[in-house]
């Protein structure tokens, strides 16, 4: 167990705290997410005139929380969150009560499977995106159903990009996390089909995340995978295999420009030979140097 403080783009503080065996809040995805999902909610109440307390949201796939917390944190006046996973459910309870907040409901929901009749103007997700072969051989049950996104990394992502419409109210906007592990090109073809001219990427998407060590035997395993171009990862050359994330935000009435999952516009070392060389291997052009950062 370990907590993971995190400052709130308002300026709160909130503390999570990570059990063992649970997928942990983390700043690559879960905490880019909640900063993420902040930011929408204020910019849905400049565009459409609304309070942050007058606002619905939903985080699925809540893990720990974060998403949820730090909405409720910011204002939103109606805050749930769900996981198939129970324990994940009362880790989510748990941390809210650590930081002193309270959210409306709280229940045990599978998105393949369950169904409901309530609408929202934010959904929030960051669903498993691990593809189905790349899961960690000493990985716990709940830790492989966190994780394991199916054969292509996309199964529970697409299932809620399909149900997301008749989940959202109207200038409603799901919020979620895509990886360059899964194949994210399908994503972004479902997205064109279900949210045609109403995607976008979020700011500071994607970002650079170090995700296992380069001499691992699974880290060799994805190198292969990405020269077959079914994702994409690099070496980072300081001893760790990279991947990029996305937040993806898809409205559900909101005209926007034609959202497009680059590759190149990221937040990361740009002066990294193993991101050149495989930008290079793709075809694509690399951003210029001194446009970006790694922390």
């Amino acid at each position: 167990m370990h907590i993971v403080e995190h400052r709130l783009p308002n300026g709160t503080n909130l503390q999570f705290v990570n059990r063992e065996g649970l997928y942990a809040v983390n700043r690559f995805q879960s905490l880019l997410l909640a900063d993420c999902a902040c930011f929408e909610a204020v910019e849905l109440c400049a565009t459409t005139g609304r309070r942050l307390q007058d606002l619905r949201a939903h985080e699925i796939c809540c893990g720990g929380g974060p998403a949820a917390l730090a909405l409720k944190a910011s204002g939103v006046g109606h805050v749930e969150a769900s996981d198939v996973n129970p324990q994940a459910v009362e880790c989510c309870r748990s941390n809210a009560e650590h930081n002193g907040l309270s959210l409306e409901r709280l229940a045990v929901f599978d998105v393949a499977r369950d169904s409901h009749d309530e609408t929202f103007d934010l959904l929030l997700c960051n669903a498993p995106c691990g593809r189905a072969d790349q899961m960690p051989r000493r990985a716990t049950p709940d830790i492989a159903r966190a994780v394991d996104g199916g054969e292509a990394g996309i199964d529970v992502t697409s299932t809620v990009m399909q149900r997301a419409a008749s989940w959202l109210r109207p200038a409603g906007r799901l919020v979620f996390v895509v990886t360059s592990m899964m194949d994210y090109r399908a994503v972004e073809q479902t997205l064109n089909k279900l949210f045609f001219r109403t995607w976008r990427v979020s700011i500071g998407s994607p970002l650079a995340q170090p995700f296992l060590p380069i001499g691992s035997e699974r880290a060799g395993r994805l190198l292969q995978q990405c020269e077959r171009g079914e994702l994409f990862v690099w070496d980072g050359g300081d001893g760790w295999l990279w991947r990029l994330t996305w937040i993806v935000v898809a409205a559900k009435d909101a005209p926007t420009t034609i959202g497009e999952l680059s590759l190149a516009n990221c937040w990361y070392d740009i002066r990294c030979e193993g991101y050149r060389n495989a930008m290079t291997a793709l075809g694509l052009s690399p951003a210029r140097e001194g446009e970006m950062w790694r922390e």
